[in-house]
């Protein structure tokens, strides 16, 4: 064992928690690594899983790999797990997106290289009953596989986002993650739990300002340095394997950190929030939000790990049951968070919200770019958005309100929900309506409920 230095809060004493860590991963024998932020987020778990064995004799006889699955994404043959939300990926699964087969899916790819990467399974876990679900679903996987150990592991750093933090770009997943990992930690005495952040800032989402608040909230931590010499077959496996697959910036610049300390890609460097628009059914479009992100070059190449939540405080952790709930919940921290969702759809509403089924399926669009948007490709977008409703491509769409001022929208039935929110639609579900306005009412839903 090899311990890098740690870390910690003002008066913290770091040889404990460096003591605890090293005890729960040097005896770990069955161990289950998450992948919590989405993205390439499960196959770059192999950079701390080969670290952390020259580091602390990380050696255990079966490594399962488990990523976040989107519920906005449909997912095909996959194989059933041990819960109804887990699924084993394997080899030929696939995702798409409304029809439309998606390229890009690493989790298939890191499932064909299992024998290589010391990976007994790759499990995919359902986010479709919001973060009660995935509490649920790693308990369930949890008990099935008897795991001794279970590592959690984010890319970015917008796991322990800090409370200030309204910049981000995917907060979902990581939040649904840290909200089941609370309950999980509390809940259950064994196993032990451990945390990893690494590649801090690369995501974009994060300023350095934002990092040190959140790692002065985490409190104590170790923080260990990567040996890019001991990661060159997972890096070779990821850049001529996994990057043709699907290009993750955030993926890109952590290796290239680790390869090169000194000046490893432009600082500050440009990022672009995405949201997609169909007007019609058979157009469709995309929009960006440019923005310049800096870098804090004090975390290249570094990785931070602990085992408590305690001080972590993410304001997207938010108890909900599914996507919805979670959305309007989070217009109680801030509005227009830049989020997964947006420029998605459910298939589904009324399923989504646990309404009666009426016999048909009807669609829910997030129609609701964010803060990353300036105030022209805004206006483009809504002009789609209320396109897309008289072509009857979605049957309704969360718009914010001040979005459709100056746009005629007078042909469409529209609702408030909430304050802020507006309901378009050529024919209004009232069960629909009614649940989302109660689920939009802060009095009723506090977002740490």
């Amino acid at each position: 064992m090899n311990p890098q230095r740690s870390c910690g809060s003002v008066g913290a004493d770091s040889s404990t928690v460096q003591q605890r860590l090293a005890a729960s991963l040097s005896s770990a024998k069955r161990t289950l690594i998450i992948g919590v932020g989405g993205g390439n987020d499960s196959v770059t778990t192999l950079l701390m899983k080969r670290q952390l064995e020259k580091d602390f004799g990380f050696r255990p006889d079966e490594v399962d790999i488990a990523a976040m699955l989107p519920d906005v994404l449909d997912y095909h043959d996959m194989e059933a797990g041990p819960h109804p939300l887990v699924w084993r990926v394997l080899s030929g699964s696939s995702r798409s997106v409304q029809g439309t087969v998606i390229r890009g899916f690493p989790e298939p790819v890191l499932a064909r290289a299992k024998d290589r990467h010391g990976v007994s399974e790759v499990w995919g876990i359902g986010m479709r009953l919001g973060s009660h679900g995935v509490c649920e679903a790693i308990r369930g996987l949890i008990r099935a596989r008897d795991y001794d150990l279970v590592l959690a592991c984010d890319v970015g750093g917008d796991f322990i986002a800090a409370p200030e933090n309204l910049e981000v770009l995917s907060p979902m997943m990581d939040a649904y993650a840290l909200q089941a990992f609370r309950r999980l930690s509390k809940e259950l005495q064994l196993p032990p739990f451990v945390f990893g952040v690494f590649g801090l800032g690369t995501d974009g989402e994060s300023t350095p300002a934002m990092l040190a608040r959140a790692l002065d909230n985490v409190g104590e931590y170790h923080v260990g340095d990567f040996d890019g010499t001991a990661l060159q077959d997972v890096e070779e496996f990821y850049r001529t394997v996994v990057e043709p697959n699907r290009y993750s910036r955030t993926a890109d610049f952590t290796l290239r950190q680790i390869r090169q300390r000194d000046n490893p890609h432009e600082n500050p460097a440009r990022f672009r929030a995405h949201f997609h628009t169909r007007p019609t059914a058979k157009q469709s479009r995309s929009y960006v939000g440019v923005f310049l992100h800096l870098f804090d070059p004090a975390h290249y190449g570094r990785y931070y790990l602990f085992d408590r939540l305690d001080g972590v405080r993410n304001p997207f952790a938010i108890s909900c049951s599914h996507g919805l709930e979670w959305f309007l919940k989070i217009q109680n921290v801030a509005l227009r968070i830049n989020h997964e969702i947006q420029g998605q759809a459910y298939g589904d509403v009324r399923s989504v919200l646990g309404l009666p089924l009426d016999g048909r399926r009807q669609t829910l669009y997030f129609g609701t770019p964010s803060r990353k948007f300036p105030r022209d490709v805004t206006k483009e977008i809504i002009k789609d958005v209320i396109q897309s409703m008289r072509n009857r491509v979605y049957d309704m769409a969360l718009v914010y309100r001040g979005d459709l001022q100056g746009q005629d929208y007078s042909d469409l039935r529209h609702a408030a929900v909430g304050h802020e929110l507006i309901l378009l639609a050529q024919s209004l579900d009232a069960d629909v309506l009614t649940e989302l306005s109660r689920l939009a009412d802060p009095k009723a839903n506090q977002p740490w409920a």
